[in-house]
């Protein structure tokens, strides 16, 4: 999972933090992979999702395989299965490609 430090909205609540389970390794990877400068521009949002697709990326041997795990709910729902293609898409919104990750 990833994870960023946010700044609460709600000073006085309290949260539940999770102290030594990635803290800053998210960060690291994301500068590794599209530089610290390109990471600032992007919304938290943006970050944790992204993050998590290049991890399964780097764990994949192939586009066709992380396209597979990532998209596995909406294949099984569509009539064409062209994930490996929404894979090289998805990460040409970051302008990164299948070499950039590994």
């Amino acid at each position: 999972m990833c994870l960023f430090a946010v700044q609460s909205p709600h000073p006085g609540r309290r949260h539940r933090t999770h102290e030594g389970e990635g803290e800053g390794r998210d960060d690291v990877l994301l500068d590794e992979i599209l530089g610290a400068g390109r990471v600032a521009d992007l919304d938290l949002f943006n970050r944790v999702q992204l993050c998590e697709v290049l991890r399964m990326c780097r764990r994949s041997p192939t586009t066709l395989a992380a396209g597979r795990t990532l998209f596995a709910a909406s294949l099984a729902r569509r009539r064409t299965r062209n994930d490996a293609d929404r894979l090289t898409k998805y990460l040409g919104r970051f302008g990164l490609r299948w070499a950039d990750v590994g």
